[in-house]
């Protein structure tokens, strides 16, 4: 803003200078200044409306790559919300084993160990993946120590979140949402 107000100023003084005394009557000094004021008006309103057209433009600029942004995030957070869904649903029959059949426990156990070591790690946050190693601690210690192949997917997973937020263009905010 401070820019616009010294251009103006700068345009002020050098269309009004100081004028000498001359010959010239009361009513042709008030008439080329009326004249000169008016042109002065007409240049500040172009350069206004320049001014405000450029800070338009910026602006629908942004909003747009924004929605770009947003658009190339879309299929990595809609598999986000899948993975997430589906952790939940195997963390809820893992937390309350005498409400389900040892059935649901095992399919439960074999979806959560899958998520764990592969899927979820594709598109989870870090607070998300901090979660899942505590929960993974209090309800299958075993998982804690991973087998090579288990170690291997799992950093196979990361390695292709990597890969897939590159690609897709996903901005680093929307991948790691943490409130930290």
């Amino acid at each position: 803003m401070k820019p616009l107000f010294w251009s103006l100023y700068v345009c002020l003084i050098l269309t009004f200078p100081v004028q000498a005394q001359t010959g010239s009557s009361p009513s042709q000094t008030n008439s080329d200044q009326s004249a000169t004021m008016l042109e002065t008006i007409q240049v500040v309103s172009v350069v206004v409306g320049v001014v405000i057209s450029v800070l338009g433009f910026a602006a629908t600029q942004f909003n747009q790559a924004r929605v770009r942004r947003n658009e190339a995030a879309k299929p990595f957070l809609e598999l986000r919300q899948k993975y997430y869904l589906e952790a939940v649903q195997a963390a809820a029959v893992l937390s309350n084993l005498e409400e389900h059949t040892p059935d649901e426990i095992a399919k439960a156990r074999k979806r959560f160990r899958e998520l764990y070591v592969g899927e979820l790690s594709l598109v989870e946050s870090r607070e998300v993946e901090l979660r899942m190693v505590k929960l993974a601690e209090a309800i299958d210690p075993e998982l804690g120590n991973l087998t090579s192949g288990q170690d291997a997917a799992l950093k196979l997973a990361r390695a292709l979140r990597n890969s897939l937020i590159k690609s897709w263009g996903v901005d680093k905010s929307i991948v790691d949402n943490s409130d930290k």
